[in-house]
């Protein structure tokens, strides 16, 4: 069973080992400490009864308009529905707040989270080229997705 519990600043050390063990290039502990601590910024931890923390996402909102700066999900956990939980969150939380739109970008190699991002309505907007850093320190472009809340 997972549950889903809002982010606080005491939860950086989480956040970070979570990243390390998703992504080429994480954040570190204070980027995520200096993060959490934002007025604007919040996101949700989801954790396995057995397992503990294994996922999470991060955003930020200023009025109308929402980023989601960060979003993972520890590899033996992904494609169990937890990041599709985790986005569900946030749509309800935003429609909330009346918050009508968000943005995020993916690598462009990521197809199943293009393929999730798709199925909550996101549509690509743009391209950031040599975006991300791969570990073999090449790089490579990011897909900007933005997606529309429907206010309830």
């Amino acid at each position: 069973m997972i549950s889903l519990i809002p982010l606080t600043p005491n939860d950086d050390s989480t956040l970070e080992s979570i990243h390390v063990a998703c992504l080429p290039n994480s954040w570190s502990q204070t980027a995520f400490k200096e993060l959490l601590n934002e007025q604007h910024t919040f996101g949700w931890m989801a954790l396995s009864q057995e397992e503990g923390p294994v996922g999470f996402i991060l955003a930020r909102v200023l009025r109308r308009e929402a980023e989601i700066l960060t979003f993972a999900v520890f590899p033996s956990f992904q494609r169990k529905g937890i990041g599709r939980s985790l986005l569900s969150k946030l749509f309800a939380h935003l429609a909330s707040i009346r918050c009508l739109t968000v943005f995020l970008e993916v690598a462009e190699n990521n197809e199943h989270a293009y393929k999730l991002y798709q199925s909550f309505g996101f549509t690509q907007v743009g391209t950031r080229p040599d975006y991300y850093q791969q570990e073999d320190k090449s790089f490579i472009s990011a897909r900007v997705m933005m997606g529309h809340i429907r206010l309830k």
